[in-house]
């Protein structure tokens, strides 16, 4: 449906260089839950699908990276944040605190090989008080 030249509400846009969106759009902007498929012009080849603001992801979501790495959870000004789920290529896992999509705060990290690590870390890397674990 459209208004004022604008889709509004349910629909599907597909964008010059291949991305396709299908879902809920406000004033021709994605808007509420939906589901991008990113052009293969697009150097990122991204799927993403979970809710939005203004064009911009926020609220929960599930990402899948073109290097494999999926991230469940909270999304804020596009980026993974908050409490989430990070599965890695490898097999790895991760549930926590992210911040911009790196592991950030409390959680624990699972190893495919059963090790793992559950504490805090910063950037990215463990750090401060922890534990590991077999």
């Amino acid at each position: 449906m459209f208004e004022n030249g604008e889709i509004m509400g349910q629909g599907q846009r597909t964008y010059d260089d291949g991305t396709e969106f299908i879902g809920e759009f406000v004033k021709g902007e994605k808007n509420g839950y939906g589901e991008i498929s990113y052009g293969q012009r697009n150097a990122r080849e991204e799927y993403y699908k979970g809710n939005w603001v203004m064009n911009v992801r926020n609220g929960f979501g599930q990402l899948l990276m073109r290097n494999g790495t999926v991230f469940k959870g909270n999304f804020v000004n596009n980026q993974p944040n908050g409490d989430c789920q990070i599965i890695f290529p490898d097999e790895a896992t991760y549930s926590g605190e992210v911040s911009r999509g790196v592991m950030h705060g409390i959680g624990e990290l699972k190893q495919a090989n059963g090790f793992g690590y559950a504490g805090k870390f910063e950037n990215g890397i463990r750090s401060g008080t922890g534990r590991f674990y077999i």
